[in-house]
């Protein structure tokens, strides 16, 4: 049971459009997606759509609930097991709607077919009165991919149950039901229609109205009785007709056809629908008209609009964010820059020599700012990812050269942690077409978060690793380090931190993972972080084999 999909996976029901008379009232439910059983005042089963009969085979419960004269009452009572719940709440729904307590009925449930759970809402609604053709109500079965309210002339009432039944896949037919008797059915399923959310209408060939439901009616504003017998243009309007024309051409060429429209009313406003026109061909092959069973998607349609205007606002607030980091960040690494230029002027007694306590200092002072520019570069880094403004600068990168220097602050951080820092890079290494400045970085990050996270006197170490398919991988372990792989995954988040303590001119802003993830996946490679017995924490950042020459 589908529906056609609108924007993007989600379905709405509503109404509008065109078809069905007297004689092909059956037409029009088989054509329904939803599984339709109408049912007598003693809630015995007397008409089911195609939809609900595609379902029995099996034997099983909705096998069972289509044949004809059943007790749909007492089959939900007996059901058992797993799904018992969800029947009972369907059988009361359906007991309230009956005796007239409630006026109408909808749930939400979930149905254990087999390995298989499928959620559904399940709505009733009365049809008939008291000596005017079939007394008792409608049962429909919708998927809850596919939201459908009541009809607003109806007062739903909400199950308080909201955990339930859902319906089985689609089965071959097994069998037919037997029909009820012609004025009986055409009077009973003419009902049926006018308690559909949806506009259903049946045209002929000649574009006559021949029959309208109660929702087509009140979308027009025209009485179901002055419809009939009038010609299509004069009820939708030239304009709507001329536009819809092609549509209903295929139609009348034989031709199932779906397409959406705007029916803009007197007063200016404008209405959308989906509609699905179906043809209907006689025993000779000819086409006679055509149904359509339309839905108002106009509430879609709205919603589709404020999403995009709130995406492109957050699209706009996420690019001055990133504009104003970068801004800020200029201005912040400029003083940061000449603060670590002074405290290594001091820290190398250029000037002079100074106390040990201020050489001390400078060093901090020096570390510390550096800690900051990382910080701040980082900030801008992730802002620029997320507002969609990073863009890698590629070109061919030494890879020895490249993860063999530029580690003198890493290693002045591990020799005051007390940590070795270990290089085991092989003499020939291919080269990789990436950013060079983003490689670096994420080297840098991932030593440094292994240095700042590793045990006084552990090792940290540096190596690379050629996999089959070719793939390139730069890998930093941690030795004797252990931290749960639950912790380890929090890491990967930004601003995350360990509950460790924390070592002097320690700045790092819990950044450095997250961003090296995002710089891998920018390179088209992968990330991981991962705890391994006796081989302490081991990060790998994989670049995949087109990036690798050589």
């Amino acid at each position: 049971m589908q529906f056609d999909p609108l924007n993007r996976g989600t379905r709405l029901f509503g109404a509008a459009a065109f078809l069905f008379g007297t004689s092909d009232n059956e037409l029009i439910l088989d054509a329904m997606p939803a599984r339709v059983a109408v049912v007598d005042a003693a809630g015995r089963i007397r008409a089911v759509n195609a939809a609900w009969r595609a379902i029995a085979a099996g034997g099983d419960f909705f096998a069972q609930s289509c044949d004809r004269g059943i007790d749909y009452l007492d089959l939900c009572d007996s059901t058992l097991g797993t799904n018992a719940r969800a029947a009972w709440v369907i059988a009361s729904g359906l007991r309230s709607v009956l005796d007239g307590t409630s006026p109408a009925f909808q749930t939400s449930y979930v149905w254990q077919f087999g390995t298989e759970r499928r959620g559904f809402k399940c709505l009733i609604s009365p049809v008939g009165a008291d000596g005017v053709g079939l007394r008792g109500a409608v049962v429909m079965h919708v998927d809850m991919d596919m939201p459908m309210d009541m009809p607003e002339r109806v007062d739903p009432m909400e199950s308080t149950e909201r955990q339930g039944i859902a319906m089985i896949p689609d089965l071959p037919v097994a069998h037919r039901l037997e029909r009820l008797a012609p004025e009986e059915s055409a009077r009973g399923l003419g009902m049926v229609a006018d308690t559909v959310p949806a506009l259903v209408a049946y045209v002929d060939k000649d574009l006559i109205y021949r029959s309208v439901n109660r929702c087509y009616q009140d979308w027009f504003g025209v009485p179901a009785t002055d419809i009939i017998g009038m010609g299509m243009p004069d009820v939708v309007g030239q304009v709507l007709f001329r536009r819809m024309e092609p549509h209903i051409a295929t139609a009348l060429a034989g031709n199932r056809v779906t397409f959406e429209e705007v029916f803009r009313d007197g007063s200016g406003g404008e209405r959308w629908f989906h509609a699905t026109c179906i043809p209907d061909i006689d025993d000779d092959g000819q086409v006679c008209g055509f149904s359509t069973v339309a839905h108002d998607i106009t509430a879609l349609k709205e919603m589709a609009y404020r999403l995009d205007e709130g995406r492109t606002a957050a699209e706009q607030v996420t690019r001055t964010q990133a504009d104003v980091l970068t801004n800020v960040g200029q201005e912040l690494r400029a003083p940061l820059t000449s603060i670590i230029g002074f405290a290594e002027t001091l820290a190398a007694e250029l000037f002079g020599p100074i106390p040990d306590r201020y050489r001390s200092y400078a060093r901090d002072i020096r570390d510390t700012a550096c800690g900051l520019t990382d910080l701040v570069n980082d900030l801008i880094d992730l802002s620029r990812l997320h507002s969609g403004q990073f863009r890698l600068d590629e070109l061919r990168v030494d890879v020895h050269a490249l993860l063999t220097s530029g580690h003198g602050r890493i290693e002045q951080v591990a020799k005051a942690a007390g940590v070795r820092l270990r290089l085991a890079i092989p003499g020939r290494l291919p080269t990789l077409f990436a950013d060079e400045r983003v490689v670096r970085q994420v080297v840098t990050n991932l030593l440094m978060t292994m240095v700042r996270h590793a045990a006084e006197g552990g090792t940290v170490t540096l190596s690379t690793r050629r996999e089959l398919e070719g793939t390139l991988a730069i890998v930093v372990s941690a030795d004797a380090l252990v931290i749960p792989q639950a912790d380890l995954d929090r890491l990967m988040e930004p601003f995350a931190r360990l509950d460790v303590p924390r070592r002097p001119a320690d700045t790092g802003g819990g950044l450095a993972l997250p961003l090296v993830r995002r710089f891998m996946e920018a390179h088209g490679g992968t990330f991981t972080l991962q705890a391994r017995p006796k081989q302490g924490v081991v990060a790998t950042a994989t670049f995949p084999r087109a990036r690798v020459v050589g």
